[in-house]
């Protein structure tokens, strides 16, 4: 990926252009390495905001995934598997926190995420590798979400 598309992406990423996880979850398919991999990340996310053992996380409604979405399920049992307990969306669970995730593939070989925790949203772009993994490409970007 040129230097431009990357700067374009984290632009994008900053201004909050193109739609996100405001309004719900969305991820695009993608093989289930990649979803891992996004997975990880996303849990990483969390982990540095709030304790895994003592945080209960509602994932917002995937809804607005795509038939064949790896990415939710992904998401789920890592998670899970880092100590975080999730409840079931649409219960009330006092003190939950709320998470929404916008998962695209804006250019050929390369992931942008977006993740929402409660009223602050976290974008990241990936690209992928000479070896074939996705990485960190670029700045992360924090910013509250009205």
């Amino acid at each position: 990926m040129s230097a431009a598309a990357i700067l374009l992406a984290a632009s994008m990423c900053v201004l909050g252009v193109g739609g996100g996880p405001s309004d719900g979850s969305t991820a695009v398919p993608m093989p289930a390495a990649d979803a891992a991999r996004m997975a990880q990340a996303t849990t990483a996310l969390l982990a540095e905001q709030m304790p895994p053992a003592n945080s209960v996380v509602i994932l917002k409604d995937a809804a607005g995934c795509a038939r064949g979405d790896t990415y939710s399920p992904a998401l789920a049992l890592s998670l899970r598997q880092a100590g975080f307990a999730l409840a079931v969306d649409g219960q009330p669970t006092p003190g939950a926190h709320l998470v929404r995730y916008h998962v695209s593939a804006p250019w050929e070989d390369s992931v942008l995420l977006r993740v929402q925790l409660d009223n602050r949203e976290t974008s990241q772009l990936f690209t992928r590798g000479l070896d074939g993994v996705l990485r960190e490409a670029g700045p992360l970007s924090v910013r509250t979400v009205q």
